[in-house]
């Protein structure tokens, strides 16, 4: 199934989205729901769990 956008309008509202910087509380929240690495429809790592994912801190620079 393909991704992204299929209409210039669409590419406009994702390009505007480009320079958004989530601030650490929205970020913390979205990892509690979906951790980072995993799928969120089966639960499992869906890549293999090394630092630049289970690291906090290497995530979000």
């Amino acid at each position: 199934m393909p991704t992204g956008p299929r209409r210039p309008e669409q590419l406009d509202d994702h390009l505007a989205g480009a320079d958004v910087e989530l601030g650490e509380d929205l970020l913390d929240a979205i990892d509690a729901i979906v951790p980072p690495g995993v799928d969120p429809h089966s639960g499992n790592f869906c890549i293999e769990p090394t630092p630049a994912v289970t690291d906090r801190r290497l995530r979000r620079r």
